[in-house]
Order: structure tokens, then sequence, then C-alpha cells
């Protein structure tokens, strides 16, 4: 129980002992435990750090006693929110390390997204690349579950500085056109059936984003230039195609 809790074979070894005689000295807790005075220390030490032993000088002598086992569940609650952080951390950054990745291997990098939060990750990667220009070929599939926080999302490119153009199969209002003014968007549009996608495709710098917002909502994000490039070629001509 104790390291599916976290801790290491030395660390669970001294706490149980701690917590089946109460107190013991590092002298007493080398002899139980067959572990080395110095490395009895660095384990007590690394107990204390986690708030589950506590140290106490009797007549110039150390002592440690073990704290209340509910302590454990407090550092487990640590842990995770440690490795929530922690994995925000990573999923902000896998966008530039595919990109180096890309760049020393020649290989085009992967990164698969589940879900609302996935998507979300996806279009927060987008504003960290900061890149000049998006090009959007827009799904057919309306995107009601991701309204309030794409509202956001476009006031934030705006503000960064972003354009972007989308190639839409719809027919929007004016009040959307009106927005899309204030917010450096523009479109065009290809009629439904002419340019029927289930996925949306995002351009970006050398990343191409995928979203499916069909049954399952899910994204994975292509890291390569020449993807990239391929898609943005494509979209050029579209757009530039006359009748529309």
């Amino acid at each position: 129980m104790l390291l599916q809790a976290g801790l290491t074979p030395n660390e669970a070894k001294v706490y149980n002992l701690l917590i089946e005689h109460g107190e013991l000295t590092p002298p007493r807790i080398t002899e139980l435990s067959n572990i080395s005075r110095q490395n009895s220390y660095a384990v007590l030490k690394s107990l204390i750090k986690k708030d589950l032993v506590e140290e106490i000088d009797r007549k110039k002598k150390l002592t440690y006693y073990p704290k209340h086992p509910q302590k454990l569940v407090e550092y487990m609650e640590g842990q995770r929110k440690e490795m929530e952080m922690a994995e925000k951390v990573v999923s902000a950054a896998i966008p530039s390390l595919a990109s180096l990745f890309q760049f020393s291997s020649g290989k085009p990098g992967i990164t698969y997204f589940e879900g609302i939060d996935g998507i979300k990750k996806i279009q927060e990667g987008i504003l960290k690349e900061r890149p000049k220009e998006v090009c959007v070929f827009r799904s057919i599939y309306d995107k009601q579950k991701l309204d309030k926080f794409l509202t956001g999302f476009i006031k934030r490119e705006a503000t960064l500085g972003i354009k972007t153009r989308i190639i839409s199969p719809k027919i929007v209002t004016p009040e959307v056109l009106e927005k899309d003014k204030r917010y450096n968007r523009e479109r065009k549009y290809v009629p439904e059936e002419l340019f029927k996608l289930e996925t949306q495709i995002s351009v970006y710098n050398d990343q191409t984003a995928f979203f499916t917002y069909g049954k399952k909502l899910m994204g994975f994000v292509i890291s390569s230039k020449d993807v990239a490039q391929t898609l943005r070629t494509i979209f050029e001509l579209v757009w530039n195609s006359k009748g529309y």
C-alpha cells in the first residue's frame, strides 16, 4: 500500500517501522531495517519533506516518529495536483518539441487529443504558436459544445494580432460577418455540395490541426512543414477560385 502511495521501498520500510514502534532513533532504524545508517538519514529526511515523519530532540538524541496516516492521503493529493500541473506544462510544450523532433529526424510529429478538453488544448496550442495567420477549412458540423470557449478564443486570437481566413460550406449571418471584421477574420463561402468536410482543418506555421466535431470529439496535430505547405496551397487555390 505504501509503495502504491508513492513511497520508495526504503521509505515504505522505515515508515512502516515507525508506525509499528511509535518512535525510533536512527541506530535502531538501521538495526531493524538493514538499511545503512547513512541511507537511513537520507530516507528520514525524505519522509520529513513529505510531511509523513517528524524529528524531535530528546536529550540531544534525535528521535523520529510517524505522523497520522491521514498524511498519506494529503501527500497523494499533493502529488496528484503536481502531476496535473506537470501534464499541462508538458502538453503546452508538445508542439515545440514536435517541431524540434521533426527538424532533427525529418519525421512529422503527430499529437492526438480526445474530448472537449483535447480540442481546447489544440486551440490553446495555436495561440502559443502565435502564427501571423491561420487558414481554416471549416467542417459542416456545428460546434455547439465549444461555442462559449471559441468566442473567447477568437477574441484572444485577435488580441495577439493573428489573422484568420475561413473557407466555409455554410452561409453565415450578417452579425457573424460583422464580428469577423472586429476580430481580424475573413471568410469565403463554397457550397456544401462542392465542399463537404466532416473534419475541420486549421493550418498555421508548420502545424496542421484536424478537428472532428461529430459524435466523438477528437483532434490531432501534425507538425510538418511539407504537410502544412501542401494544405496551405490547396487552401489558396480554393480561396482564389472565382464564382463563390
